[in-house]
């Protein structure tokens, strides 16, 4: 059995305003393994961050069901951990209080806090940064200290929603990188996490996955499957690599019509 079954979602929703009925996903099937980082990609609005939410439990399906281990996916977990683009810190914490947050919440002692987030913070390469408050971060250390949050709290698998969307293309490579990196060494402590990488960009996504799964427009659907056949750990010769030439150019054929129809349809 795969780690994690999406089989047969559907899901649909009202517009607040309108009170349109919108099918998002039609029937979408999708099989994950434990330990794999794979990526989504798709034309805007076809649904990927809806997929998303739904295997998080944020969201209930229409039809379908979408397990973990076997157990169907009923609501919210722990050991699901979702990352948004937008940071999403409190304002009013410093880096080390917004890593310590879902530890405190779950009553985890204070001393064991502390020595998690200084884990964390290390990992995330923001040492010396500890007493910082959100406004005194570049957006890339925002979201590195938003990743060292959702680790802090051991998640087995990570919901990724267009993390690094915000974030200035020079930075956004080196976040890159940086994930792989921070995504390895949790494997070799012994706390491999599964990663459902949502991203608009297929050159990410390449550099990135083990897998991408692209999605049809809306109402969607899984339209291909891609495995990502480079060596791993990927560095900046992979994107020289005539094999990631020819990978995104296959998912861009792959997607083209589909984007190019999804305009059509706004």
């Amino acid at each position: 059995m795969a780690y994690i079954k999406v089989e047969g979602v559907e899901k649909t929703f009202t517009k607040p305003k309108s009170k349109e009925v919108v099918k998002a996903l039609d029937g979408v099937d999708a099989e994950i393994e434990s330990g794999e980082f794979v990526s989504i990609v798709g034309p805007s609005g076809c649904g990927k961050s809806t997929l998303l939410r739904v295997i998080a439990g944020l969201d209930n399906v229409n039809q379908g069901s979408v397990t973990i281990e076997s157990k169907e996916v009923d609501g919210p977990d722990p050991d699901r951990g979702l990352l948004f683009q937008d940071y999403a810190l409190f304002p009013w914490k410093t880096v080390e209080e917004n890593i310590e947050f879902g530890l405190k919440v779950r009553g985890v002692k204070k001393n064991d806090r502390i020595s998690i987030s200084e884990e964390f913070i290390e990992l995330v390469n923001l040492k010396g940064f500890e007493k910082k408050y959100p406004h005194e971060l570049s957006g890339g250390m925002k979201q590195r200290c938003a990743l060292a949050r959702l680790l802090a709290n051991n998640p087995k698998i990570l919901l990724m929603d267009e993390p690094l969307a915000a974030i200035d293309a020079q930075t956004r490579k080196i976040l890159q990188e940086e994930v792989l990196e921070i995504w390895d060494k949790e494997k070799k402590a012994g706390r491999e996490k599964t990663v459902i990488w949502v991203t608009h960009s297929i050159e990410e996504a390449v550099f990135l996955s083990d897998r991408v799964l692209v999605m049809s427009r809306r109402p969607a659907t899984i339209k291909e499957s891609v495995e990502i056949d480079l060596k791993r750990p990927r560095t900046d010769e992979t994107e020289s690599d005539p094999v990631f030439a020819k990978l995104c150019a296959q998912l861009w054929s792959s997607m083209k019509e589909e984007a190019a129809s999804a305009i059509l349809d706004t």
